[in-house]
């Protein structure tokens, strides 16, 4: 397989997905306002008006995963994402682990089975 057919987050286009062409400052005009308007709400009534959205989107949502957070590796599913914004990771024990900043990778199965 080719080196794309591997990645787990192909790119794609605004024009593929939406069906329209996007002008560069129009789209930056967009998505300041969006984030000026989603920082203003953390500002004022905190992360949990924003949890939905996150959830909703969340890379990876009950696929295995590799978590690491600079110094550990953590194994487990995709959870969920908390009230106030952590990853909700599930161990490969059934634990629920709460993690706040690191890097998330989809976990591939080897023949070592891990």
């Amino acid at each position: 397989l080719s080196t794309l057919e591997n990645l787990d987050q192909p790119a794609t286009s605004l024009k593929i997905i939406s069906g329209k062409s996007w002008p560069p400052c129009d789209l930056l005009d967009r998505i300041s306002q969006e984030f000026l308007q989603n920082l203003n709400t953390l500002i004022s009534r905190g992360f949990e008006p924003l949890q939905p959205f996150y959830e909703r989107n969340l890379a990876f949502k009950g696929e295995p995963v590799v978590y690491e957070d600079g110094n550990r590796l953590f194994y487990g599913t995709c959870h969920s994402v908390s009230k106030r914004g952590s990853l909700i990771l599930l161990s490969d024990d059934g634990k629920e682990i709460e993690l706040k900043a690191g890097s998330m990778l989809k976990r591939v199965k080897t023949l070592a089975g891990v």
